[in-house]
């Protein structure tokens, strides 16, 4: 099993030592009726859960634009490209995000391919920390990405468990992936042959990460948004932060998720 990282040694950075530069990579699909959230589909209908989908790439765009030090939507399929960037504009956002297309292969490739191109493109003795997410935890905050960012601090890599077995958030630190063997053989080892979509997702990786010798951190463990009884949950967690937070955003995000499935549309979100 991999060494985990006491949380409370963040808190013991050596002062002047040099912080870690941020990048967030959100791995979405474009919102097209059949081909996102089939499974909730099976319950709303395709055009709801498409919309949903768009609702949940949405609030997190917008909740994490001033999170990190570079933003980056990891789209597919390629055509949707200049789509997703007018959606951008629309939204006020294109400032704030930039997008690049997911490379071919599996969900384990596409990331090592974005980790890779990430740890590539570092120029500078500087560290990073480079986050992947997806949109099916549309609840994450900027706390949440800031607390994985300064595990970083301390150890090597961080994973958000998710309920069902898998995991809604991967962080790893640029310097450790460098220290030693290539970029692409390490990240590959620990993205390759994994049975995505199946519970055994988190345990694999948990033993990857222990073969590389890598020191791993836990985030608090979330659920997923596939399923109509997930989607309820979510719609009631809603119900008692806007209770306890009345931001605008929180509201809005909870009011459209209302209208999508009373089978009206989302003016206040610009297509």
């Amino acid at each position: 099993m991999p060494r985990e990282a006491d949380p409370a040694e963040a808190a013991e950075r050596i002062p002047g030592e040099e912080r870690l530069s941020i990048r967030i990579g959100l791995m979405m699909k474009d919102w097209q009726p059949g081909r996102v959230k089939t499974r909730l589909a099976v319950s709303i209908g395709f055009e709801a859960a498409a919309a949903l989908h768009r609702l949940f790439v949405h609030h997190l765009c917008r909740s994490l634009a001033q999170t990190a030090d570079e933003r980056t939507l990891v789209y597919a399929p390629a055509e949707a490209g200049s789509r997703l960037q007018s959606q951008l504009v629309a939204w006020r956002l294109e400032q704030n995000w930039s997008i690049t297309v997911q490379s071919d292969g599996d969900l384990g490739k596409r990331m090592e391919t974005w980790f890779t191109s990430v740890f590539s493109d570092v120029h500078s003795e500087s560290p990073v920390a480079a986050i992947v997410i997806g949109a099916d935890c549309p609840l994450l905050s900027q706390d949440d990405l800031r607390q994985a960012a300064a595990a970083l601090e301390t150890c090597d890599i961080v994973l958000g468990p998710a309920m069902d077995g898998g995991y809604y958030l991967i962080a790893i630190r640029s310097h450790r992936v460098a220290s030693n063997r290539s970029v692409r053989t390490q990240l590959g080892e620990l993205f390759s042959e994994i049975p995505w979509g199946t519970s055994s997702v988190l345990e694999m990786t948990r033993d990857r990460i222990g073969n590389l010798g890598w020191k791993v951190s836990m985030l608090e463990v979330r659920e997923d948004v596939d399923t109509v009884t997930q989607l309820n949950g979510l719609r009631r967690q809603l119900s008692r932060q806007v209770v306890s937070d009345e931001s605008s955003s929180l509201v809005e995000f909870a009011r459209n998720i209302d209208r999508v499935l009373e089978g009206a549309t989302a003016p206040e979100i610009p297509s």
